[in-house]
C-alpha cells in the first residue's frame, strides 16, 4: 500500500505552510492598505486644517484693510489703530497656521514665496503709516502709502483664495481614498478569515483521518 507523499497538497505539513503564507500575504496586504489610509487621513486633516486658516485669513485681512480705510478717515483714531493692530496680529498667525497645514508643494511655495514676503512689505507699509503724524485721507504722503498697501492686498487676497479653492477638494479626495482603503482592507481581512478558516478546518480533518462523509 502506498503512503501519503509528505508536503503534497492536502498533507499537514503543505496545509501549514499554507496557512502561514496566508497569514504572512494578508499581514503585508492589510500594512499597506494600513499606510496608504494613515496618509491618506493625514492628508485630509492637513487640507481640511488649510482650508480652514485661509478662510480665517481671509477675513483677518479684510478687517485689517478696513481698519486702514479707518485710520485714513479717522485721522488715526486709536479705536482704528487697534483694529488694525489686532487683525494684522492674527493675520500673522493664521499664516503661520497655514504654512503648517498646506499640503502642496505649488501651496508651500505660494506661503513661501508670495504670501509671506508680500505681507512683510504690507505690514511694514502700514506701520509707517500709522508712525506718521497727520496721517489722513487728505494728507497726500498717506494716500499714496495707501496705494501701495492696496495693491499689495489684491496680491494676497489671490494667494490665500487659491490655497483656499484647492484645500477644500483636497481633503474631499483625501477622505474619499481613505473611505476606499478602509473597504478594501475589511474585504481582505473577511477573505483573509475564510481562507485560514478553511486551511484549519483542513488540517483538523487531516489529522482525523480525513473528512467525515
Amino acid at each position: 500500500m502506498s503512503g501519503v507523499r509528505v508536503g503534497s497538497i492536502g498533507t499537514p505539513r503543505s496545509l501549514t505552510g499554507w496557512l502561514v503564507l496566508a497569514v504572512a500575504v494578508a499581514a503585508a496586504l492589510l500594512g499597506v492598505l494600513g499606510t496608504v489610509a494613515v496618509m491618506s487621513y493625514g492628508v485630509a486633516e492637513n487640507s481640511g486644517a488649510a482650508s480652514l486658516h485661509a478662510a480665517s485669513a481671509q477675513r483677518q485681512l479684510q478687517a485689517y484693510l478696513r481698519g486702514v480705510n479707518e485710520v485714513l478717515l479717522t485721522d488715526g483714531s486709536s479705536s482704528s489703530r487697534k483694529l488694525v493692530k489686532v487683525t494684522g496680529e492674527a493675520f500673522a498667525r493664521e499664516i503661520t497656521s497655514l504654512t503648517e497645514h498646506v499640503s502642496a508643494i505649488e501651496d508651500r511655495q505660494t506661503v513661501q514665496d508670495v504670501i509671506q514676503p508680500t505681507w512683510k512689505q504690507t505690514s511694514e507699509t502700514v506701520d509707517a503709516l500709522l508712525a506718521r503724524k497727520g496721517v489722513s485721507a487728505s494728507d497726500d504722503a498717506s494716500m499714496l502709502a495707501y496705494g501701495k498697501i492696496s495693491g499689495r492686498a489684491e496680491v494676497l487676497v489671490d494667494a490665500v483664495t487659491k490655497i483656499e479653492a484647492g484645500a477644500a477638494p483636497a481633503a474631499a479626495e483625501a477622505t474619499g481614498r481613505m473611505k476606499v482603503v478602509i473597504l478594501a482592507a475589511s474585504l481582505v481581512a473577511g477573505l483573509f478569515v475564510l481562507a485560514t478558516g478553511r486551511l484549519v478546518m483542513q488540517l483538523r480533518f487531516n489529522r482525523l483521518g480525513g473528512r467525515p462523509n
